[in-house]
């Protein structure tokens, strides 16, 4: 059994898309070690990534009553909240999720995401 490294793996895109073998092999052992990991070299502009922090900050400080709209639903794999929750009465923690699908497209559910913040779409 190998030992994890304390630091979340890093995989570079951009060496991916080149078909670099040993980036490769760090996604598959990232993959199977961690089960996630950090991307770098997305093209994706850090301003863009910005915005899509600050609006997913933005539902996270709502009041518990409106994230509670947008409840996870079982049958839907979607939503806010914990999908294993005993109670209503139980305390969130730091498990606190929303969890969007976007892909495949027709597994997309608006009715989970939030309209608040107004950006957040």
């Amino acid at each position: 059994m190998s030992v994890l490294s304390p630091q979340i793996p890093i995989i570079d895109l951009a060496l991916l898309s080149m078909a670099d073998a040993d980036e490769l092999q760090k996604l598959e052992l990232a993959s199977r070690s961690w089960g996630f990991f950090m991307v770098i070299n997305h093209g994706i502009p850090g301003e863009v990534l910005e915005r899509v922090k600050n609006s997913a900050a933005g539902f996270f400080e709502l009041p518990f009553e409106e994230k509670k709209e947008y409840s996870f639903d079982l049958n839907e794999r979607q939503g806010y909240g914990r999908p294993f929750m005993a109670s209503e009465e139980e305390k969130l923690d730091w498990t606190d999720s929303l969890s969007l699908r976007i892909h495949p497209y027709h597994f997309r559910r608006l009715k989970f995401w939030p309209t608040t913040p107004p950006d957040f779409r």
